[in-house]
């Protein structure tokens, strides 16, 4: 897989470091996020400062609701 830093609403760049598989068929996804990403995301979300644990909610429900809408345009396609 290419690793790419993407450009995103908070601006600042946010990097898929790296991604392990895991034994359960789940995958652990690894971010690096530069200071300008860290701050647009404190400031969107009000905080004084970085918080992972809201990061990861936040690309949790991100990638559900990516996986959600893939999903949901297979059955229309049926």
């Amino acid at each position: 897989m290419e690793n790419k830093a993407v450009a995103n609403m908070f601006g600042g760049l946010l990097h898929v470091k790296e991604v392990i598989d895991n034994p359960d068929g789940s995958a652990t996804v690894v971010f690096e996020a530069d200071k300008d990403f860290r701050n647009g995301f404190k400031e969107y979300y009000g905080l004084k400062r970085w918080s992972q644990k809201r990061f990861d909610q936040f690309m949790n429900e991100a990638i559900q609701s990516s996986v959600n809408y893939y999903k949901k345009l297979e059955e229309n396609k049926s």
